[in-house]
């Protein structure tokens, strides 16, 4: 019995560190189970705090724009009293200076004060903007006439000279008139009339229609010896016009050294080729046509003929009763008339002094002739 007991006290002794490995092992699990698990990184902060940095940059750069335009215009306002009080302009013109400032946002009012090629770009981009909002014609020639005077005001040289018109806009085209055009990859010329000028454009009679397509044309339009040049765009409308669109930037190319004058006189071209070899020349054959304008050595003939840009042809003309001069020429310009005639623009080449003199001299006495019978 005795023996039994210790045996039995001996197993829960044995047993007893057993029993606390596991209830270590227990509290260890429990411990380990029952620990709470660390939360994921909150990124909503983070993205919170950016968008607040970023919109208080942007404010402060906001305000800083704001305060740096109203400097701007603070500076640019006295300037502009200052600059308008020396020029003597009135409300009007003070007024349309302040609208050229703003519409090419100069950083000097001097700028426009000082420099033609500026005054003429803001007139440009200023003129375009009021057409685009639909003014009508009888303002929008109000407002060049306004910006021509001011144009002279402001000290500005015509470049075409004092007794010619300073052209700022194709507005300032009068019915009637004439101008040439030409696409932007081809030399020849197709000459226009204007029918209409109004708030659209000009809308223009153009003897072979059928050779002007829409798109982007390159314009010439002589002011009595004076050239000037604009590009625009045509556009053909339903009723089958021919509408070519204003243009606020034109570019005087040159003051001709001959005035051109109309005449209507005989004359003979003949076409030779001077690459030829020797023992295949030929006698060039002449062919009557009309010399219907001439300027110096510049002459327009009207002939059945056709030959190329640029060709060198044989001209005789009788540039006046009983004097007849001829000579080399090249071929500048071909026009199609309406009915179906080559329309040739050559230059007399290889003149001495005294040929010029006397192409001068005709030229001259021409025009005196015209001046002298419209008078009458």
């Amino acid at each position: 019995m005795i023996v039994t007991q210790i045996n039995i006290l001996a197993e829960k002794a044995l047993s007893f560190p057993a029993c606390l490995g596991l209830l270590a092992q227990a509290s260890r699990t429990i411990d380990v189970t029952t620990q709470p698990v660390a939360d994921p990184p909150d990124f909503s902060y983070f993205l919170m705090n950016l968008l607040s940095l970023g919109s208080l940059c942007l404010l402060l750069i906001t305000g800083g724009l704001i305060v740096r335009h109203i400097s701007r215009q603070r500076d640019a306002r006295r300037a502009f009293n200052l600059l308008s009080g020396k020029a003597q302009l009135t409300d009007q013109q003070g007024g349309l200076v302040w609208d050229l400032y703003n519409a090419i946002e100069l950083g000097d009012m001097n700028e426009l004060f000082d420099d033609e090629e500026i005054f003429r770009q803001a007139v440009a981009v200023y003129m375009g903007r009021l057409r685009k909002s639909g003014l009508n014609e009888d303002n929008q020639a109000k407002t060049i006439g306004l910006a021509q005077d001011l144009f002279a005001r402001m000290g500005f040289e015509n470049p075409a000279g004092r007794s010619a018109r300073n052209i700022l806009s194709t507005c300032q085209f009068l019915p009637g008139e004439k101008i040439f055009l030409s696409p932007a990859d081809d030399s020849e010329d197709i000459q226009a009339s204007i029918v209409r000028n109004d708030i659209k454009g000009l809308v223009l009679n153009v003897r072979a229609k059928s050779a002007v397509k829409p798109g982007q044309w390159r314009g010439n339009f002589d002011d009595h010896g004076y050239l000037w040049e604009f590009l625009s765009a045509i556009e053909a409308m339903p009723d089958g016009r021919l509408v070519l669109s204003h243009c606020d930037n034109l570019r005087l190319l040159n003051r001709r050294a001959f005035p051109r004058i109309p005449t209507n006189r005989p004359a003979m071209v003949a076409g030779f080729d001077l690459t030829q070899p020797v023992a295949s020349v030929r006698m060039p054959e002449f062919v009557p046509c009309r010399l219907v304008e001439i300027a110096g050595p510049g002459l327009k003939i009207i002939t059945d003929a056709k030959f190329e840009i640029g060709r060198r042809i044989l001209v005789l003309v009788e540039l006046a009763p009983g004097r007849v001069t001829g000579g080399t020429a090249k071929v500048r310009r071909i026009m199609q008339e309406e009915t179906g005639k080559n329309c040739l623009v050559v230059e007399l080449v290889g003149l001495t002094e005294s040929e010029l003199a006397e192409l001068t001299c005709i030229t001259n006495e021409t025009a005196r002739a015209k001046m002298a019978k419209e008078e009458e």
